[in-house]
């Protein structure tokens, strides 16, 4: 409800009848301080001050019956009613009011507007309690005074008629209360400037009306924009009316489940009422509450823990404030307790948890009727904390009761009726009643999709109805439950197939929901929460081919299997393209620059002030956070345009992702060989695919397969047993890699002979491990080093990320450079600290401690410049600053130096460089983030670094490592190192693969070649000094010196035309 504001007219001098006077300058001293307190939400000190006028007033007026005074002192009660409601004195704010009526009854009519604005504040008040027959009774009494004493055309009634509507409302009269909202919403457009708050408010609740009782979220976020947007454009930006209108979209998307989005708009108003609104302001504590409520979501939908801890400290902030500013029995205090709950059972604090849900139900109880939502809402809470704690019978009376109260008050459409079904069906499921679950599944299906009410349990919404679901995390939920209570089935009939259809409706629900994220982080939350459903429809595909012996559904893993990886990678990579191939003007292009350079800048300073203790509320933070979101608007905004207004945009960027096996064919020769993984719960998925033909295996698994994989990993990265390892426990480990052969290229896959390249696409811990160090063949303690069989001897390896992205087109991007070769090595002194480097804080104290200095990187930058006539940068020469300024020139990129992993924030991963002065711009550590923000140019970068290839594991997307950050950069083709590179060896290794690229060799066969050269001529031939360097990108080799050799060959050909000619004159001279 929003405060009324009445003008005080207090007068300066009055003496009653009986000759007694007031003070009144003092009386008016106290209305202004009184008022300021208002203005700042201080309610508590406005009531302080407006009950001194109170007491001024009122020995006069029961003395003197001045009907004038008197209408003052009303006014006067009437905000100290207003005061008591917003400081949450619900019964006192309703006692004052009827005080203030009884006095009214001395001055009627002369009172009788002021009479009215008691009313209103009265049903105002009993309103927002849920009471709403009372509400009603006071509402039309007020609409009463004003149709008798009011002209048609005066604004106060339509005040009157908005605030009834959301009576009609509450009352389940959801037509009736659209329409009055309606109708004063054309009187106000009509009437009012378009400035006016109210046309705002009434934005808001029309808003409010289709998110709180109609379930559609959609349109109530187009109205709540609607308000805020007239709320930007009518206040000064740091005021409370735009602190509220950010809060508004900031729950619209949280309800959304735009998580990210719904944070930066409620950080932005926590931000402006710390600056307009006394520090322990109730709305300070309800906005700390809402972010608090966010960052538990983000918990669940990540499944990181930290997001729930930090929750946990808005929570118990909010909590102590509102216990201050309100009594026990009250909606804030009773939410504060449930949301405590709904925090400490996230963190597995389940007997905490259960007691802040009984102290909130027991608050809440007393607080609303038995129909109201909040209600269902503090059930469900309840409900899911003793699910989590395993006590399925009791969480089920909990969802009963919720459900009992959501059909009291709404339709068969609603979201928290999807919600309550999603959570029943899943106690059935783990109860293992099939039937059960799947009926509340499909009951969350009708709940959730307007448009569809098919019983059929085997109906599902069509493919269209994908737009109008009204939560789609919800309806993603019961689709992927209702596939797999579906596959369990075995009663009915063709129940694969059914499930199928809920899976492909699945698969195309998440494509939808991507489309709508911005940012990549919440775009890979969305993957690793759609891999189990990728990983239970792959499953159901393969036994769908055992059964049926249909191809299709082997093409169909495929494409799934694709899904699954680098989408968010290839989707970047599409929107650049959009970028730099849609035609747009220079203008457009530095403006779309300078906006990532402005939100990669605040991110940056951003994640550095969260890395210190005691930020989390800091104003620093917020006002940083708050001109991220400003820049994040901005560059959202200029996408919607270029979406809207450049055709060739849209098409470029939004061109299906998915691809099929003919298109990869065409991009293979007969050589080569691509083997796709994708590992399932209790499988291995192999998809073998050549020009001409392709097959997909299915290989059990047990669940030690990605512990074998990693353990095999361990014995090729670890130096100390590379130096120290025994024969024997040398031939335990190889041959532990012969088994992983087995299983990873066993088979009749290989068998053909005429493979002698490798396109190998990784899958989980799969990306971390160099198939050139697996073995073919059993090793036996008395073969000697040099004839184990290494995978390495028989094939040109290479890797992608998806087989999507090695097909990409890079062919149209500007690849203009000036050199063939930039190699970069800096020199480390014995004393250089990382701890100095910004945002490393969550490396290892011993890699903070520092780092080592590099002892042939230089030779090794040196020599291979020298052979392919480029440049070098070594030494204190080789700075962030100068990477920079020299990156776009070369077609070849070497980096040897130390590279260094963030697995908390891949992004903070990086190259360092020499040390030098650093400033705020360049620092000489080489954030991932910042290559994101670059445009490269170069068709191969070499990281002769360390652990460039290592990085976190994304579910879903891949490794988030330093190559990942190159190749959206714009480079197609890298070498990089999988673990800690031996600073000699890469010397050797690096020294023979530019040979190799020098004389033109492709990429695969020049790394190849290297690899076999060090097995050939060194004495320690362990797979850690050689294995560690892989190519991901193409097989073509690198054109080196064109024009050079193109002028000598030139050249040769003009002295061969002039020897011929001259060889013509002497045989035929002239007359």
């Amino acid at each position: 409800m929003k405060a009324i504001t009445l003008p005080l007219i207090l007068v300066l001098s009055i003496s009653t009848a009986v000759g007694q006077e007031y003070d009144s300058i003092q009386v008016n001293t106290w209305t202004e301080q009184a008022s300021a307190h208002e203005k700042q939400s201080d309610f508590d000190s406005a009531i302080f001050y407006y009950e001194k006028v109170e007491q001024a007033l009122m020995p006069i007026v029961l003395s003197a019956k001045d009907s004038l005074l008197s209408v003052e002192y009303i006014r006067v009660m009437d905000k100290l009613m207003i005061m008591s409601f917003f400081s949450g004195k619900f019964e006192n704010s309703t006692s004052i009011g009827h005080q203030a009526l009884k006095a009214m009854n001395t001055i009627w009519p002369e009172g009788a507007q002021i009479g009215a604005q008691i009313h209103f504040s009265l049903g105002n008040i009993y309103l927002r309690f849920k009471q709403t027959d009372s509400a009603r009774y006071y509402l039309e009494q007020c609409l009463k005074v004003h149709k008798t004493f009011l002209p048609e055309t005066d604004g106060r009634k339509y005040d009157v008629i908005q605030v009834l509507a959301g009576v009609y409302a509450q009352e389940g009269n959801y037509a009736k209360a659209l329409d009055s909202y309606n109708q004063v919403l054309d009187f106000y457009k009509q009437n009012l400037d378009p400035s006016d708050n109210k046309i705002g408010n009434t934005y808001i609740y029309i808003g409010h009306l289709y998110q709180d009782y109609l379930g559609d979220l959609q349109k109530a976020l187009e109205y709540h924009l609607l308000f805020f947007q007239q709320r930007l454009a009518t206040n000064d930006k740091i005021s409370r009316p735009v602190g509220v209108a950010y809060e508004t979209i900031g729950i619209s998307y949280n309800l959304l489940g735009r998580y990210d989005k719904s944070l930066d708009y409620y950080l932005k108003a926590l931000s402006i009422y710390k600056k307009v609104l006394a520090p322990e302001s109730p709305t300070i504590a309800n906005v700390m509450h809402n972010i608090g409520s966010t960052l538990n979501h983000k918990g669940n939908y990540t499944g990181e823990s930290n997001y729930h801890e930090e929750a946990l400290t808005y929570h118990s902030d909010a909590l102590a404030m509102r216990k201050m500013a309100y009594p026990e029995v009250s909606y804030k205090v009773g939410s504060s307790y449930k949301d405590m709950g709904i925090t400490l059972s996230a963190l597995n604090r389940h007997d905490e948890a259960l007691s802040y849900h009984k102290r909130a139900l027991k608050v809440l109880e007393e607080v609303f009727d038995k129909d109201n939502l909040e209600l269902a809402a503090v059930n469900i809470d309840m409900g899911d904390a003793l699910d989590k704690s395993g006590n399925y019978k009791q969480a089920m009376t909990y969802y009963m009761r919720a459900l009992e109260i959501v059909h009291l008050s709404f339709t068969n459409k609603h979201p928290t009726l999807a919600v309550i079904h999603n959570n029943i069906a899943r106690i059935y499921a783990r109860q293992n009643d099939t039937q059960l679950s799947l009926s509340h599944f499909h009951k969350a299906l009708m709940a959730n999709v307007k448009g569809f009410d098919d019983t059929d349990i085997m109906a599902n919404p069509s493919p269209e109805m994908v737009m109008t679901a009204i939560n789609n995390d919800s309806y993603l939920t019961s689709l992927n439950g209702k596939a797999n209570q579906l596959k369990l089935s075995t009663t009915i009939k063709d129940h694969e197939l059914y499930a199928d259809s809920a899976w492909q409706l699945s698969v195309a629900l998440v494509d939808h929901i991507r489309k709508e994220y911005k940012s990549d982080d919440m775009k890979l939350n969305l993957q690793a929460r759609s891999l189990p459903l990728y990983q239970s429809m792959i499953d159901n595909l393969y036994d769908l081919y055992e059964q049926y012996q249909d191809p299709t559904f082997l093409r169909r893993i495929f494409n799934v299997v694709e899904r699954s990886k680098g989408t968010v990678l290839f989707e970047s990579l599409k929107a650049d393209d959009a970028l730099s191939f849609a035609g747009l003007s220079k203008e457009i292009n530095d403006k779309e620059n300078a906006l990532r350079s402005s939100i990669n800048f605040f991110e940056n300073i951003i994640y550095e002030l969260s890395n210190q203790p005691d930020s989390v509320n800091s104003t620093k933070l917020l006002d940083y956070r708050s001109s991220l979101l400003d820049k994040q608007d901005s560059y959202d905004s200029l996408l919607n345009f270029l979406e809207h207004n450049y055709p060739e945009y849209y098409r470029i960027r939004y061109a299906t992702s998915s691809i099929e096996i003919p298109e990869v064919q065409q991009t293979l020769d007969g050589e080569t060989l691509l083997l796709e993984y994708f590992i399932s719960n209790n499988y291995l998925y192999r998809i073998g695919i050549n020009a001409e033909t392709f097959e997909v295996d299915r290989i059990a698994i047990n669940k030690d397969f990605e512990n074998d994989a990693l353990k095999y990993l361990g014995f090729l990265n670890n130096r100390s047993v590379a130096l120290s390892s025994e024969k024997n426990t040398v031939v335990s480990y190889l041959n532990e890699g012969h088994d992983l052969y087995q299983t990873l290229l066993g088979g009749r896959i290989m068998q053909d002979s005429k493979y002698r390249k490798l396109l190998v696409i990784p899958d989980g811990v799969l990306g971390y491990l160099p198939f050139e160090g697996l073995v073919s063949d059993k090793v036996n303690s008395s073969m000697g080093l040099p004839d184990i069989p290494y995978l390495i001897k028989d094939y040109n390896v290479r890797y992608a990320y998806s087989a999507g992205l090695s097909i990409l087109d890079v062919s149209k991007r500007n690849k203009n450079t000036e050199v063939s070769f930039i190699g970069f090595a800096p020199s480390y002194p014995g004393d250089y600290l990382l701890a100095s480097s910004r945002g490393l804080e969550q490396l290892d104290s011993a890699t903070r401690a520092g780092v080592s200095p590099l002892v042939y990187n230089q030779r090794e930058v040196e020599g291979i410049g020298s052979l392919l006539k480029g440049e070098v940068i070594i030494g204190t020469d080789a700075s962030e600053k100068a990477f920079k300024t020299n990156a776009k020139r070369s077609k070849i990129l070497h980096l040897a130096m130390h590279g260094l992993t963030n697995d908390h924030n891949p992004l903070y991963s990086g190259l360092l460089f020499a040390p030098a002065d650093t400033t705020e711009q360049e620092d000489n550590f080489l954030y991932a983030y910042e290559l994101y923000n670059m445009d490269l140019s170069a068709e191969m970068a070499v990281l002769s670094a360390c652990n460039t290839g290592w990085g976190r594991l994304r579910k879903g997307e891949g490794i988030m490592s330093l190559s990942r950050a190159f190749r959206y950069a714009g480079c197609p083709n890298l070498v990089m190192s999988l673990w800690q590179a031996d600073d000699q060896a890469a010397f050797d290794l690096m020294k023979v693969f530019y040979q190799g690229i020098d004389e033109g060799l492709p990429k695969d066969e020049a790394l190849r070649k290297a690899k076999l050269a060090y097995i050939d001529t060194h004495d320690n031939i362990h797979p850690y000094f050689w294995a560690n360097f892989v190519l991901i990108g193409d097989d073509k080799p690198i054109a080196m010196d064109e024009w050079p050799k193109m002028f000598y060959f030139i050249l040769a050909f003009m002295v061969l035309i002039i020897i011929v000619l001259l060889a013509r004159k002497k045989v035929f001279p002239t007359s």
